[in-house]
């Protein structure tokens, strides 16, 4: 394999497979541009986003809402992601979804995000903008008051049958 940008891909996460990935990644000699960080909380996880360019998460798992996606957004960062789930919902923009998760097909969408840079600002923004008017702690915190109240409020009740 022969690296022809300079850019670092870093895989956060741990996994099944995270030995299987180490290995290729030394198999070939990708160390200094591969770097797997393993499963990141707090200072670590915010240090690693407001660092980084672009987030991936080319899942095909049946995802719902990824918190990973929301964290990424609210850095300010593009994200490309796969269609499952409400991830669509999530991203603003169509040249942010996935049709595969295929190594072409992330390299086009790698390359048609980054090769703008101001394209690369405006997503950024975007998704910044997007995730603290949606889905900031205040924002969903009083969305769900606004559920209890209306429930307490009605009274509703549940007959269950044994």
């Amino acid at each position: 394999l022969e690296v022809k940008h300079n850019a670092e891909l870093i895989l956060a996460g741990d996994g099944p497979i995270r030995k299987e990935v180490e290995a290729w990644i030394q198999k070939n000699k990708l160390d200094s541009h591969i770097k797997v960080t393993g499963y990141l909380r707090g200072s670590d996880k915010a240090h690693l986003l407001n660092s980084s360019n672009l987030f991936i998460l080319p899942t095909y798992h049946g995802e719902g809402c990824p918190v990973a996606i929301l964290e990424a957004m609210a850095a300010g960062l593009p994200v490309i992601s796969t269609a499952v789930g409400a991830i669509p919902d999530l991203l603003n923009d169509n040249e942010q979804i996935l049709k595969a998760v295929s190594v072409n097909e992330i390299k086009t969408h790698i390359l048609r995000i980054t090769n703008d840079a101001s394209y690369l600002r405006v997503i950024g923004a975007k998704n910044k903008e997007k995730a603290i008017r949606n889905y900031s702690t205040p924002i969903v915190g009083g969305r769900m008051m606004a559920i209890y109240e209306n429930l307490s409020n009605n009274k509703y009740t549940c007959d269950i049958q044994a």
